[in-house]
């Protein structure tokens, strides 16, 4: 993500550092808008701490979405990242654990299956630095669970622009073109079809809820 340089990386890695004195896990967190780089992000201050000779581990947030089938039978497959989207009871018990000294591991989201997976998961166990990234962990019954609370300022449009890009890139598994199927347009275009996903989800997830973690940051870094 070219929008983040070096020395950015450095100064919030060293800001993070300097909290990783305490016998648990610094918890740190990382929102934004969709495809606004959360996961580059994190995935180089994962790198940059490891250089300054901290652990740290990285945690995608979609991992703690309901399953498929769960959003299904609420209605809310059309809310997908919607903070009511989410397990908040296993969100929150996974953040206590870790502020307690534990090492739990995360689930994770298989994009194949457009689910979470039962197989895989996301450790945290030797991470002195664990960072959860992802839409919307910034909501207000989760901030108090975390040292460090980021947010990644990207430009809706370039937001937009970089989501199109992933959407025709990314192929559609079953699972995806059947939860996505209420948006496909007649034609199938992946170009239509992802402007409709972002009109009808995204965009909307933005405004309502994503953007509103702006205001309960410690540091707001432009994407």
């Amino acid at each position: 993500m070219s929008a983040i340089e070096d020395p950015v990386l450095t100064s919030v890695s060293r800001t993070i550092a300097a909290l990783a004195d305490r016998a648990r896990p610094v918890v740190v967190a990382l929102d934004g808008p969709v495809a606004a780089g959360k996961s580059t992000l994190a995935a180089g201050l994962v790198g940059t701490l490891r250089n300054l000779g901290l652990a740290a581990a990285q945690v995608a947030a979609d991992g703690f979405l309901l399953p498929l089938a769960r959003l299904e039978g609420l209605g809310l497959v059309g809310g997908k990242g919607f903070p009511e989207s989410f397990d908040r009871p296993a969100m929150l018990a996974f953040l206590a654990a870790l502020r307690a000294g534990e090492a739990p591991d995360a689930p994770a989201y298989d994009h194949q299956l457009y689910d979470v997976s039962v197989q895989q998961h996301q450790p945290t166990r030797g991470a002195a630095v664990v960072i959860v990234e992802g839409v919307n962990v910034l909501q207000p019954d989760l901030c108090p669970q975390y040292d460090l609370r980021l947010y990644l300022d990207t430009p809706e449009e370039e937001a937009k622009a970089r989501f199109l890009r992933r959407f025709a890139a990314t192929p559609f598994s079953p699972a995806r073109a059947q939860a996505l199927a209420p948006w496909r347009p007649a034609d199938g275009d992946p170009a239509s079809w992802g402007e409709a996903v972002w009109a009808a989800i995204n965009g909307p997830n933005l405004e309502r809820h994503i953007a509103s973690g702006r205001t309960r940051a410690d540091r707001i870094l432009a994407g």
